[in-house]
């Protein structure tokens, strides 16, 4: 079942932020780049009860070729995992959707080394673990 959405709200982020799966999403650095996602493309809220659960969001990078890269990003929080198929099913349909409508060939992501869930949840989304990383980060292709 998919899950009802609402725009983004910058003040979404306080809550997600401190409710989130991942402790370091609960610091202020982390605030201040959920703020920003939500102002860098499409962005959207699952709340119940008026309290965010979840959010998710696509920043749209403009490449040094001109073409436009999609850069996926989700908070979750607690709540959200007792969704957990719901929660999958709406990321998975609505990150098609914004990559449909932002006409976006391809969407890159990092993960966190260490951040199993994170790994686990991108790949079930139908990313692909690129041959390149980092000392802090996997990178993840989807549609490249």
């Amino acid at each position: 079942m998919l899950l009802p959405l609402r725009k983004y709200r910058e003040e979404d982020a306080d809550i997600l932020c401190a409710n989130s799966t991942d402790a370091d999403v609960q610091t202020v650095d982390w605030k201040k780049f959920a703020k920003f996602n939500g102002e860098a493309g499409p962005a959207y809220t699952y709340e119940e009860d008026d309290i965010p659960v979840f959010a998710l969001g696509m920043r749209l990078l403009v490449k040094s070729d001109g073409k436009t890269v999609g850069w996926p990003w989700c908070i979750l929080t607690k709540e959200a995992l007792k969704k957990k198929l719901s929660v999958f099913a709406t990321l998975k349909r609505i990150l098609h959707v914004i990559m449909k409508n932002c006409e976006l060939k391809e969407a890159v992501c990092e993960s966190r080394k260490g951040f199993v869930e994170s790994q686990r949840l991108l790949e079930h989304l139908g990313f692909t673990r690129m041959d390149y990383e980092d000392d802090k980060y996997y990178y993840y292709e989807l549609g490249a």
